[in-house]
């Protein structure tokens, strides 16, 4: 999702005259469209740390179905009872680069150099078969080659 908004930003940038707006991008580690995942932005550690923090949300903080919660075998369309996760419980998809080291590889370069990067880690190489792996990793690892 960041890797759009960005993106679509610095191309409708040169539209707006002068040096455009600043892109702010909020992080939250538990929200209802997609809980958690928000965390995966972050590299290894902070990562870990932002999914240590999601919890069991507050009654009427806000909708989830209860099959929806990570750490559970309910199946029904209300609250899930605990020790249910409002999001992903797993740590396994932090990977070791995140969008501060995509920002940093791609500081000096074209919205157009960091598609075709994103294509390419998108297409081909070990990393683009490899479920298994963060999509930084897999962005960055690509530009490498």
């Amino acid at each position: 999702m960041f890797l759009a908004m960005w993106l679509g930003h610095a191309v409708a940038a040169a539209t707006w005259g002068g040096d455009g707006l600043p892109l702010e991008y909020y992080l939250y580690s538990d929200f209802t469209e997609n809980p958690g995942n928000q965390c995966f932005v972050h590299a290894g550690d902070q990562c870990k740390a932002c999914l240590a923090k999601c919890g069991t949300p507050p009654e009427g903080s806000y909708w989830l179905p209860g099959f929806a919660y990570s750490g559970t075998t309910f199946t029904g369309w209300g609250p899930a009872p605990p020790p249910a996760k409002a999001c992903v419980v797993s740590a396994t998809s932090c990977g070791g680069s995140g969008i501060a080291e995509v920002v940093a590889a791609y500081r000096d370069d074209t919205a157009s150099m960091l598609w075709a990067d994103v294509e390419s880690a998108l297409r081909g190489g070990a990393s683009a078969h490899n479920v298994g792996i963060n999509v930084f990793d897999a962005l960055l690892d690509a530009s490498n080659t």
